[in-house]
């Protein structure tokens, strides 16, 4: 009897195949390691479009008097843009503006709701801005997303029932770093809470976040120069990344700012080294450091393979084989 033997074709991988893989792998590899808050607002909603000024400013264009109330965690209460913005609304609107600073450092959105006429509704406001994102992300408060979405709704509510006319503004500020990143590990998600809830009451919504990213991908010095503790933005901060992006936000002129400039990157090329390759700082943030390090006042420790990556319009990749500090 003869047997007839058939003939089995098994794949065969060329160097093309192993190369199609390698890359893949490595393009899976760099989507893991871009924990930037970048990568979260690519995928914001859609904002509400505002082809006009914010209605307060308008209002002071017509000769109205104002009454602006800022309102949350001590990125407002320590945030030297409060001041910052009194001087140009001084300068624009003589005698029209007052802005009033009701923030409180190491408060919450329930902290908010408690104390929201006291500090809010009892300065009789024409506008009012709310950010508590950040330490509603704070662990210790254990207040849920669900939870500080329901406090954001009341603190709209009771404003717009005793002022049906005030300018209700929400903030998304600064992403943290370091040991207060730790410490708010979901604080992405409360602030695409922000955005929809912005969009859910049209409200006007000044989000700083990717000008901040413009910032962190600068680099560890130029991100210690304007946020020195990881945090809060010092008065640089406010300066040259806060300010001109609220202005044009509220379709306020920005040549009326003291240190206006041209964009934001040109600004940023003046504070340190232009430094693409430390695009991963806030990954870098995380992982395993000496007890009581934080950062970015201290580098990672070098590595023997590091995936290095910058972003532009188009990503670009490369690998880097040698220990860099």
């Amino acid at each position: 009897m003869s047997l007839a033997l058939k003939r089995v074709e098994t794949p065969r991988f060329s160097l093309m195949n192993l190369t199609t893989v390698f890359l893949g792998v490595i393009a899976a590899m760099m989507e893991g390691c871009h924990h930037l808050p970048e990568h979260k607002a690519q995928n914001h909603l859609p904002q509400a479009q505002f082809a006009t000024r914010a209605a307060f400013v308008a209002s002071l264009e017509a000769g109205r008097p104002q009454k602006i109330v800022a309102y949350g965690t001590s990125l407002t209460a320590n945030g030297t843009w409060v001041a910052r913005l009194q001087d140009v609304l001084n300068a624009k609107f003589p005698h029209l503006a007052e802005v009033v600073n009701a923030g409180q450092a190491a408060m919450w959105s329930k902290w908010g709701i408690e104390n929201l006429n006291s500090r809010v509704i009892s300065r009789h406001p024409d506008v009012v801005f709310i950010e508590f994102a950040m330490n509603d992300a704070f662990l210790d408060y254990q207040t849920s997303v669900a939870a500080a979405r329901d406090n954001l709704e009341k603190m709209i509510s009771l404003i717009r029932e005793a002022y049906p006319k005030c300018e209700i503004i929400l903030m998304v500020m600064n992403r943290p770093t370091g040991v207060h990143l730790e410490e708010r590990p979901r604080i992405a998600d409360y602030e695409q809470m922000y955005r929809e809830t912005a969009l859910g009451h049209s409200l006007r919504l000044i989000d700083f976040s990717a000008d901040w990213q413009t910032v962190l991908r600068q680099g560890e010095v130029v991100w210690r120069e304007l946020v020195p503790d990881g945090i809060h933005p010092n008065d640089r901060g406010s300066e040259v990344v806060i300010m001109p992006h609220m202005l044009k936000s509220l379709g306020l002129d920005l040549n009326i700012a003291a240190g206006k400039q041209a964009n934001l990157t040109d600004a940023l090329k003046n504070l340190g080294s232009f430094s693409p390759r430390r695009a991963c700082l806030q990954k870098d943030c995380h992982p395993e450091r000496s007890e009581g390090s934080t950062c970015p006042n201290q580098p990672p420790p070098p590595q023997p393979w590091i995936l290095r990556f910058a972003q532009n319009d188009r990503f670009r990749a490369w690998i880097d084989f040698e220990n860099t500090p």
